[in-house]
């Protein structure tokens, strides 16, 4: 059977089968197919997205089910490893999918609460922008009538203002 390839119709219904939760050695028994070509199409399909359904897979383990899975998995050669994920009805690409969100939850740093001095600072931060802003909108308003002021003096010219009551 070495470089057999199989119909898309029986790709796609083991894929399904997988999907629904059933182990991959008995999908192979079930429609005569190797199990590595299963697990070989599992692995395709999971790097492409296309599990549909890998969710169901989840919801067959608790939280506390995946923890142990993945602590016995790092503790065995991969001979073993097979055995055991076989025996489990866990894929190589779900084992891989729970270490990586093990690892994504580990890497995020975590979140402390703000002491009162922090509290403070960050108050008084928002304080000085606030009257920054105000100050750099005055400052444009002052600006534009000294502009305006400017343009005045240019059309009619400076005149001597004739207001101070004297005559001559």
């Amino acid at each position: 059977m070495a470089g057999r390839r199989h119909a898309p119709e029986i790709r796609e219904r083991a894929l399904q089968l997988v999907a629904n939760g059933e182990k991959q050695v008995d999908i192979a028994a079930k429609i005569g197919v190797p199990g590595q070509t299963i697990s070989s199409w599992v692995l395709k399909a999971g790097s492409l997205g296309r599990m549909t359904g890998s969710e169901k897979i989840d919801e067959r383990f608790t939280s506390k089910e995946k923890q142990r899975i993945l602590r016995v998995a790092s503790a065995l050669s991969e001979v073993e490893l097979g055995a055991f994920l076989r025996k489990e009805g866990v894929g190589e690409a779900q084992l891989k999918q729970w270490q990586a969100a093990v690892d994504a939850v580990l890497e995020r740093p975590k979140r402390r609460r703000k002491t009162d001095k922090e509290k403070e600072l960050e108050r008084r931060n928002k304080q000085l922008e606030r009257e920054l802003r105000r100050k750099e909108k005055a400052l444009a308003e002052a600006a534009a009538l000294l502009v305006l002021k400017k343009k005045v003096e240019e059309i009619w010219g400076e005149e001597d203002d004739d207001t101070n009551g004297t005559s001559d």
